[in-house]
């Protein structure tokens, strides 16, 4: 693609400030470094005001047809219509009447600007002669897909910053323009409601994944909804494009038929990155094969019909996942794929983790299985699975880990086993013919966590063997069990001072 994108880092957005009624196809942007030099802050109030230079109601700050572009120098002019623009915004520029005859269609960088606003100096590439065209400063796209198949990212990293709510008629297909691996680049689309960066964490309108858990049901005002409308197709269909981000989006509404899953790989891409986001009413989360896949902090509903995350890609991670199941479903199927979960909770469900098939090699670390039915690692083949600092407090008559079908547990031990009613829970087993069943790990405990209150999402262990019970660290201090700590507290009788023993030591 033409413009911008082979200088520097570049910033868009979609759907905008106001009531969004000027929001184009056509939009421009700004430069990262224009955005870094408006917000040295990085305050709400200067995010504001850095937006509002850029766009009204979501509308280019100029949008002038027919202005002289020259090719010696680099010069648009139009008079007295350049007065509200500043050296680092990004404009479109299209040529008329006939496009790209002399002057590429594009996006380009602002590169000096007439202190009397008569014309502006650009960074145009590939231009032939002089012509006319018509120039878009700012502004937000119209559509989260436009401002995915009109930007690049394969030699600078493009940030799309949506607030735009979307009821989709198809698939968003995310099929150009991505990032290269080998440069570090990624395309990143960023959720916001009223500034860049207020739902990410500490942001005004966060909400943890835990939190969605405990109050039971999805917030809109915390994330971007891409309502599938029971369409029957996947949300996001990504297809030959690495190094991508999705951050606080809401992927929903698409369980109908057999492709409605929230994201779909429709060729085996990798470095694809979705964080803080929600999944609810879709056939699965995942289903598809790709590589180096990492859902980092996202929440799933336990109106999910199917498994949540399917594996089929090499080296995929879920960290800091919650997810609430529905009782024939599993949290993670690693279908004879490598892959680690750490820092997950997942409530109810099946099976945690499902291990299968040869390839199969993973990581279970410091999750927290609750009422889970049936097994919290369960392996029906694969080639490994180690097992560190879980909480397995599953259901009555469950089992922590489980081989039905073959498959070694490399590691096993600092993890605790107990059923949701307290009773020990059977900590390992199998039905392998000839197998032997796992061992229990010498660190490990069948213990009450005394959580504070895990009927509403409340996790925090108390317990001490608990808390001081897991593998220690290189400076051989012990770590929690678990997803989430909690400092022990005294009981309140054993907090009451005996004031004839209290003194004072001179």
């Amino acid at each position: 693609m033409a413009g911008v994108f082979s200088d520097e880092i570049s910033m868009f957005f979609v759907g905008g400030n106001g009531t969004q009624g000027g929001r184009t196809p056509d939009a421009g942007g700004c430069t990262q470094a224009w955005w870094d030099s408006e917000c040295p802050n990085n305050t709400d109030a200067e995010k504001m005001g850095a937006i509002t230079k850029l766009m009204t109601h979501g509308a280019p700050v100029v949008d002038q047809a027919g202005c002289s572009f020259s090719y010696g120098p680099l010069r648009i002019t139009s008079t007295g219509n350049f007065t509200n623009v500043e050296v680092g915004m990004i404009f479109h520029a299209i040529e008329t009447p006939v496009p790209n005859v002399k002057v590429p269609t594009g996006r380009y960088r602002i590169t000096a600007v007439d202190p009397g606003g008569d014309w502006i100096d650009v960074s145009i590439q590939g231009a032939t002669g002089s012509a006319t065209v018509t120039v878009k400063v700012g502004g937000a796209f119209d559509t989260l897909q436009n401002a995915l198949d009109d930007t690049d990212a394969s030699d600078h990293s493009v940030i799309i910053h949506t607030n735009l709510p979307q009821t989709l008629s198809a698939s968003i297909d995310v099929d150009a323009g991505g990032g290269d691996i080998l440069k570090n680049t990624f395309k990143k689309i960023l959720g916001y409601r009223q500034v860049p960066g207020d739902m990410n964490r500490g942001g005004a309108y966060y909400e943890s994944a835990l939190e969605i858990l405990t109050n039971g049901s999805i917030d809109a005002n915390y994330c971007i909804p891409l309502n599938g409308n029971n369409g029957g197709f996947p949300v996001l269909d990504i297809n030959g494009v690495d190094n991508l981000v999705f951050e606080n989006l809401h992927l929903k509404n698409a369980n109908t038929g057999e492709s409605g899953d929230a994201v779909n790989f429709s060729s085996v891409v990798k470095n694809i990155v979705l964080r803080n986001c929600r999944f609810s009413d879709v056939v699965k989360v995942m289903n598809t094969e790709a590589d180096h896949v990492m859902f980092d902090g996202c929440y799933s509903h336990d109106d999910i019909p199917n498994h949540h995350y399917v594996v089929r890609g090499y080296n995929n991670v879920q960290l800091g996942c919650v997810a609430k199941l529905d009782s024939l479903t599993n949290l993670v199927n690693f279908n004879g794929r490598s892959g680690v979960v750490i820092g997950c909770i997942a409530v109810g469900g099946q099976f945690g983790v499902r291990v299968g098939s040869a390839g199969a090699a993973v990581l279970v670390a410091g999750n927290t299985f609750y009422n889970t039915n049936n097994d919290g690692v369960y392996l029906n083949g694969g080639d490994g699975v180690v097992v560190v600092n879980n909480i397995f407090c599953l259901a009555p008559g469950a089992v922590g880990i489980y081989v039905q079908s073959g498959g070694s547990v490399v590691h096993n031990d600092y993890n605790c086993f107990i059923e949701s009613d307290g009773t020990p829970l059977t900590p390992t087993g199998t039905e392998y013919s000839g197998g032997e069943t796992p061992v229990m790990g010498v660190h490990s405990v069948q213990a009450d966590p005394d959580f504070v209150d895990a009927a509403n999402g409340d996790f925090r262990a108390r317990n001490p063997l608990l808390l001081r019970g897991g593998r220690p660290g290189p400076d051989g201090r012990a770590a929690v069990i678990g997803v989430m700590g909690q400092e022990y507290q005294f009981a309140k009788r054993a907090r009451v001072m005996n004031a004839g023993r209290a003194g004072i030591i001179r």
